[in-house]
C-alpha cells in the first residue's frame, strides 16, 4: 500500500511541475524549494488579484451611491433635494445634471427647476414595460427631450 501512495504522490508532483512550467510559474529544472516558493508566489498574486475583484462592490462605477448608480436625484423629495442640488451645482461648476438608471414613466423628467434631468425612459423592454427611446438635446442653453414620435421643450 505504501508503494501505491508514494507512486501516486510522485505522479501528482510531476503533474504539478509540468503545470507550473506550462503556466510559466516555474522552470522545469527548479528544485523542490524553488517550486514551492514559485507556487506560493503565484497563489499570492492570484489571491491579490481576485481580492481586488471581489472588492469591486466598493468601486465608484458600481457602488449604489457612486456617480453612475446614485438614485437620489430621482428619489429625493423637493425639499430634501433642492439644497443638495444647489451645493452640487456650485461644487462642480455645472448648470445641470443629466442622470439615468432610474426609469421614469416613459418620458424625460425635469426636477429642481431644470437643474436635474432624469433621462432613463426605459428603452430596454426587458427592464421596463412600456418604455420608449429618448434623447436629451441641450443646444444654446435650451433643453428638450426627443422621442421617436415627438419632442418636448422644457423652456
Amino acid at each position: 500500500k505504501i508503494n501505491d501512495v508514494v507512486a501516486a504522490e510522485i505522479k501528482a508532483f510531476d503533474a504539478y511541475k509540468k503545470f507550473m512550467a506550462e503556466q510559466k510559474i516555474a522552470l522545469p529544472f527548479y528544485t523542490l524549494d524553488e517550486l514551492t516558493m514559485a507556487a506560493s508566489a503565484a497563489v499570492e498574486k492570484k489571491v491579490d488579484v481576485l481580492k481586488d475583484f471581489i472588492g469591486l462592490g466598493g468601486w465608484l462605477s458600481i457602488h449604489p451611491d457612486g456617480p453612475l448608480w446614485f438614485r437620489g436625484y430621482a428619489e429625493w423629495s423637493d425639499a430634501e433635494g433642492a439644497p443638495q442640488i444647489q451645493t452640487l451645482i456650485e461644487a462642480f461648476g455645472v448648470a445641470r445634471f443629466v442622470v439615468g438608471h432610474t426609469p421614469q414613466a416613459g418620458q424625460v423628467a425635469e426636477r429642481f427647476g431644470g437643474k436635474v434631468y432624469l433621462i432613463d425612459t426605459g428603452m430596454l423592454a426587458g427592464y421596463v414595460k412600456r418604455g420608449r427611446a429618448s434623447a436629451l438635446n441641450i443646444q444654446d442653453g435650451k433643453v428638450s427631450a426627443i422621442y421617436m414620435q415627438d419632442a418636448k421643450n422644457f423652456d
